[in-house]
């Protein structure tokens, strides 16, 4: 067989795992984000949140403040003990994330706009 022949099959072969390797990083990166919906902030703050509790049949446990952009609601069974430490701390962890969510959609809409704007 012609050397000349067997040489674009060759350099093929060796590039093969790199562009599948390249082209699984790339698709890994289209990964539609977590979405959530409905309004950042509880309607009337904290008194909005009791009244959101008490439609549920619960009661209030505490109102939390995300940073500017968000709050939101804990609510417990009426007859429960308040919220221990740890109960305290998860609630805390899954505010931070929805959090980090929000930030994370403003910074995609606004890279959007942006690049309509191009």
């Amino acid at each position: 067989m012609n050397r000349c022949a067997t040489a674009p099959r060759q350099a093929l072969s060796r590039s093969l795992p790199l562009i599948a390797a390249t082209f699984v990083t790339l698709l890994s990166g289209c990964v539609q984000p977590t979405l959530f919906t409905g309004e950042a902030k509880v309607p009337e703050g904290a008194k909005g949140c009791a009244a959101r509790c008490q439609q549920e049949g619960l009661a209030m446990s505490a109102f939390v403040v995300m940073g500017e952009y968000s709050t939101g609601c804990v609510c417990q069974a009426s007859d429960a003990v308040r919220a221990s430490p740890a109960a305290t701390a998860s609630v805390s962890a899954a505010a931070a994330g929805v959090v980090m969510q929000v930030r994370r959609q403003q910074q995609e809409e606004q890279r959007q706009q942006q690049l309509t704007r191009r």
